[in-house]
Protein backbone atom coordinates (compact mmCIF):
# COMPACT_ATOMS: atom_id res chain seq x y z
CA UNK A 1 0.00 0.00 0.00
CA UNK A 2 1.36 3.76 -1.02
CA UNK A 3 2.10 6.01 2.03
CA UNK A 4 -0.66 8.21 0.43
CA UNK A 5 -3.77 5.53 0.41
CA UNK A 6 -2.24 4.54 3.74
CA UNK A 7 -2.92 8.11 4.91
CA UNK A 8 -5.91 8.36 3.18
CA UNK A 9 -7.45 4.97 4.98
CA UNK A 10 -6.47 6.12 8.86
CA UNK A 11 -8.27 9.22 7.69
CA UNK A 12 -11.37 7.18 6.92
CA UNK A 13 -11.08 4.73 10.04
CA UNK A 14 -10.56 7.83 12.35
CA UNK A 15 -13.22 10.50 11.12
CA UNK A 16 -16.34 8.65 12.58
CA UNK A 17 -14.76 9.32 16.02
CA UNK A 18 -13.60 12.76 15.31
CA UNK A 19 -17.53 13.09 14.74
CA UNK A 20 -18.54 11.72 18.07
CA UNK A 21 -15.54 13.77 19.84
CA UNK A 22 -16.41 17.03 18.00
CA UNK A 23 -20.31 16.45 18.99
CA UNK A 24 -19.46 15.37 22.55
CA UNK A 25 -17.72 18.78 23.40
CA UNK A 26 -20.65 20.74 21.59
CA UNK A 27 -22.97 18.82 23.44
CA UNK A 28 -20.57 20.16 26.51
CA UNK A 29 -20.48 23.80 25.60
CA UNK A 30 -24.11 23.91 25.33
CA UNK A 31 -24.10 22.14 28.99
CA UNK A 32 -21.96 25.23 30.21
CA UNK A 33 -23.61 27.48 28.55
CA UNK A 34 -27.26 26.47 29.86
CA UNK A 35 -25.59 26.69 33.36
CA UNK A 36 -24.58 30.17 32.47
CA UNK A 37 -27.74 30.94 32.37
CA UNK A 38 -29.63 28.81 34.49
CA UNK A 39 -27.22 27.24 37.26
CA UNK A 40 -30.43 25.10 38.53
CA UNK A 41 -31.09 24.11 34.81
CA UNK A 42 -29.51 20.68 35.34
CA UNK A 43 -29.92 20.44 38.82
CA UNK A 44 -32.69 17.79 38.77
CA UNK A 45 -30.58 15.44 36.65
CA UNK A 46 -27.06 16.44 37.67
CA UNK A 47 -27.61 17.40 41.64
CA UNK A 48 -24.93 19.71 42.62
CA UNK A 49 -22.27 18.70 39.81
CA UNK A 50 -20.84 20.99 37.27
CA UNK A 51 -22.74 20.03 33.63
CA UNK A 52 -19.27 20.63 32.03
CA UNK A 53 -17.60 18.42 34.21
CA UNK A 54 -20.75 15.31 33.77
CA UNK A 55 -21.05 16.00 30.46
CA UNK A 56 -17.22 15.54 29.00
CA UNK A 57 -17.62 12.25 31.38
CA UNK A 58 -20.05 11.34 29.78
CA UNK A 59 -18.90 11.98 26.27
CA UNK A 60 -15.58 10.39 26.78
CA UNK A 61 -17.14 7.04 28.53
CA UNK A 62 -19.23 7.01 25.14
CA UNK A 63 -16.12 7.31 23.15
CA UNK A 64 -14.37 4.55 24.66
CA UNK A 65 -17.61 2.26 25.04
CA UNK A 66 -18.40 3.42 21.15
CA UNK A 67 -15.12 2.25 20.56
CA UNK A 68 -15.67 -1.39 21.56
CA UNK A 69 -18.90 -1.57 19.61
CA UNK A 70 -17.17 -0.45 16.19
CA UNK A 71 -13.98 -2.83 16.43
CA UNK A 72 -16.19 -5.85 16.86
CA UNK A 73 -18.27 -4.58 14.14
CA UNK A 74 -21.85 -4.62 15.96
CA UNK A 75 -22.49 -0.83 15.65
CA UNK A 76 -21.29 2.17 14.13
CA UNK A 77 -20.66 5.21 15.22
CA UNK A 78 -21.22 7.09 12.03
CA UNK A 79 -22.67 6.27 8.28
CA UNK A 80 -23.62 7.92 5.45
CA UNK A 81 -27.27 7.63 4.73
CA UNK A 82 -29.98 8.44 1.89
CA UNK A 83 -32.07 11.32 1.71
CA UNK A 84 -34.72 8.77 1.35
CA UNK A 85 -33.98 7.34 4.55
CA UNK A 86 -33.19 10.62 6.70
CA UNK A 87 -36.90 11.45 5.67
CA UNK A 88 -38.30 8.21 6.49
CA UNK A 89 -36.60 9.05 9.84
CA UNK A 90 -37.48 12.17 10.17
CA UNK A 91 -40.71 11.25 9.89
CA UNK A 92 -41.68 7.99 11.90
CA UNK A 93 -39.32 10.89 15.05
CA UNK A 94 -42.67 13.24 14.07
CA UNK A 95 -44.74 10.82 14.38
CA UNK A 96 -43.91 9.16 17.46
CA UNK A 97 -44.27 13.32 18.53
CA UNK A 98 -47.30 13.73 17.43
CA UNK A 99 -48.76 10.63 19.01
CA UNK A 100 -47.30 11.85 22.57
CA UNK A 101 -49.18 15.11 22.03
CA UNK A 102 -52.64 13.41 20.98
CA UNK A 103 -52.28 11.53 24.37
CA UNK A 104 -51.42 14.55 26.83
CA UNK A 105 -54.48 16.63 24.99
CA UNK A 106 -56.74 13.76 26.07
CA UNK A 107 -55.44 13.09 29.62
CA UNK A 108 -53.31 16.18 30.35
CA UNK A 109 -49.87 15.44 32.10
CA UNK A 110 -48.48 17.48 34.43
CA UNK A 111 -48.11 21.12 34.12
CA UNK A 112 -44.51 21.45 34.93
CA UNK A 113 -43.26 18.18 33.03
CA UNK A 114 -41.39 19.96 30.59
CA UNK A 115 -38.52 22.77 30.45
CA UNK A 116 -40.06 25.54 28.72
CA UNK A 117 -38.91 27.78 25.87
CA UNK A 118 -36.19 29.13 25.32
CA UNK A 119 -34.24 27.00 28.27
CA UNK A 120 -35.25 23.92 26.26
CA UNK A 121 -32.84 24.49 23.58
CA UNK A 122 -30.50 24.33 25.61
CA UNK A 123 -31.41 21.18 27.84
CA UNK A 124 -32.79 18.55 25.82
CA UNK A 125 -30.05 18.49 23.18
CA UNK A 126 -27.48 17.74 26.34
CA UNK A 127 -30.07 15.18 28.26
CA UNK A 128 -30.32 13.62 24.73
CA UNK A 129 -27.18 13.03 24.33
CA UNK A 130 -26.34 11.59 27.99
CA UNK A 131 -29.66 9.21 27.75
CA UNK A 132 -28.39 7.60 24.62
CA UNK A 133 -24.89 6.91 26.10
CA UNK A 134 -26.57 5.93 29.46
CA UNK A 135 -29.40 3.87 28.22
CA UNK A 136 -28.32 2.58 25.17
CA UNK A 137 -24.60 3.06 24.62
CA UNK A 138 -23.21 1.34 27.51
CA UNK A 139 -25.94 -1.28 28.23
CA UNK A 140 -25.15 -2.96 24.93
CA UNK A 141 -21.36 -2.74 25.38
CA UNK A 142 -21.75 -4.24 28.69
CA UNK A 143 -24.58 -6.96 27.63
CA UNK A 144 -22.24 -7.75 24.04
CA UNK A 145 -18.75 -8.28 26.26
CA UNK A 146 -20.91 -10.85 28.72
CA UNK A 147 -21.99 -12.44 25.59
CA UNK A 148 -18.94 -12.68 23.20
CA UNK A 149 -16.73 -12.99 26.52
CA UNK A 150 -17.56 -14.77 29.83
CA UNK A 151 -20.54 -16.47 27.97
CA UNK A 152 -18.65 -17.67 24.88
CA UNK A 153 -21.66 -16.72 22.50
CA UNK A 154 -20.48 -17.27 18.93
CA UNK A 155 -23.34 -15.83 16.59
CA UNK A 156 -22.82 -12.72 16.70
CA UNK A 157 -25.87 -11.29 14.67
CA UNK A 158 -28.00 -13.15 17.12
CA UNK A 159 -26.20 -11.66 20.34
CA UNK A 160 -26.38 -8.21 19.05
CA UNK A 161 -30.35 -8.60 18.27
CA UNK A 162 -30.72 -10.01 21.67
CA UNK A 163 -28.95 -7.11 23.04
CA UNK A 164 -30.95 -4.73 21.07
CA UNK A 165 -34.26 -6.34 22.51
CA UNK A 166 -33.24 -6.36 26.08
CA UNK A 167 -31.89 -2.86 26.00
CA UNK A 168 -34.62 -1.58 24.59
CA UNK A 169 -36.98 -2.14 27.53
CA UNK A 170 -34.77 0.05 29.89
CA UNK A 171 -35.99 3.30 29.26
CA UNK A 172 -39.55 1.96 28.90
CA UNK A 173 -39.31 0.57 32.32
CA UNK A 174 -37.92 3.65 33.58
CA UNK A 175 -40.62 5.65 31.97
CA UNK A 176 -43.86 3.67 33.54
CA UNK A 177 -42.13 3.19 36.83
CA UNK A 178 -41.43 7.23 37.23
CA UNK A 179 -45.01 8.29 35.38
CA UNK A 180 -46.84 6.20 37.61
CA UNK A 181 -49.36 8.23 39.14
CA UNK A 182 -53.46 7.39 40.73
CA UNK A 183 -54.63 10.72 38.87
CA UNK A 184 -54.49 8.49 35.18
CA UNK A 185 -56.32 5.91 34.22
CA UNK A 186 -54.42 2.71 34.26
CA UNK A 187 -53.46 2.28 30.13
CA UNK A 188 -51.94 5.77 30.71
CA UNK A 189 -48.20 4.37 32.64
CA UNK A 190 -48.83 1.35 30.27
CA UNK A 191 -49.08 3.35 26.84
CA UNK A 192 -46.08 5.51 28.03
CA UNK A 193 -44.18 2.07 28.62
CA UNK A 194 -45.19 0.66 24.92
CA UNK A 195 -44.63 3.87 23.16
CA UNK A 196 -40.92 4.66 24.81
CA UNK A 197 -40.13 0.91 23.98
CA UNK A 198 -41.06 1.51 20.26
CA UNK A 199 -39.08 4.48 20.19
CA UNK A 200 -36.30 2.87 21.94
CA UNK A 201 -36.53 -0.11 19.54
CA UNK A 202 -36.37 2.46 16.61
CA UNK A 203 -33.44 3.65 17.71
CA UNK A 204 -31.15 0.75 18.60
CA UNK A 205 -32.48 -0.45 14.55
CA UNK A 206 -31.27 2.84 13.30
CA UNK A 207 -27.63 2.71 15.26
CA UNK A 208 -27.61 -1.08 14.40
CA UNK A 209 -27.92 0.09 10.76
CA UNK A 210 -26.47 3.84 10.46
CA UNK A 211 -24.74 4.57 13.59
CA UNK A 212 -24.75 6.53 17.10
CA UNK A 213 -25.34 10.28 15.62
CA UNK A 214 -28.18 9.20 13.61
CA UNK A 215 -29.66 7.63 16.63
CA UNK A 216 -29.05 10.67 18.30
CA UNK A 217 -30.60 12.86 15.68
CA UNK A 218 -33.94 10.94 15.99
CA UNK A 219 -34.25 11.76 19.42
CA UNK A 220 -33.54 15.33 18.99
CA UNK A 221 -36.28 15.48 16.68
CA UNK A 222 -38.69 13.95 18.94
CA UNK A 223 -37.46 16.04 21.30
CA UNK A 224 -37.94 19.11 19.49
CA UNK A 225 -41.78 18.54 18.51
CA UNK A 226 -42.89 16.91 21.71
CA UNK A 227 -40.73 18.52 24.18
CA UNK A 228 -39.78 22.26 22.99
CA UNK A 229 -42.38 22.80 20.58
CA UNK A 230 -45.56 21.30 22.03
CA UNK A 231 -44.20 22.34 25.39
CA UNK A 232 -44.38 25.91 24.81
CA UNK A 233 -47.64 25.46 23.56
CA UNK A 234 -49.31 22.83 25.52
CA UNK A 235 -49.18 25.47 28.66
CA UNK A 236 -51.71 27.77 26.72
CA UNK A 237 -53.61 25.51 25.18
CA UNK A 238 -54.29 23.11 28.11
CA UNK A 239 -54.48 25.04 30.92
Amino acid sequence: MKPQESKLRGSRVKRPYQVFAALSIGIAAWAQLGYLLNKRLFQLYFGDFHPLLITLLIGLSGLLLLSFLVSRNYFPVFAKITARDKLTGFVLATSFALTSIFVDYQVKFPINMNILFPESLLFYPVIGFCVEIIFHVFPLSVLLWMFSGPLRCTNSAKIVWLSIGLVSLLEPIFQAVSGLSTKFPGWVPLWIGFHVWLINLAQLVIFKRYGFVWMYLFRLVYYFFWHVAWGYFRIQVLY
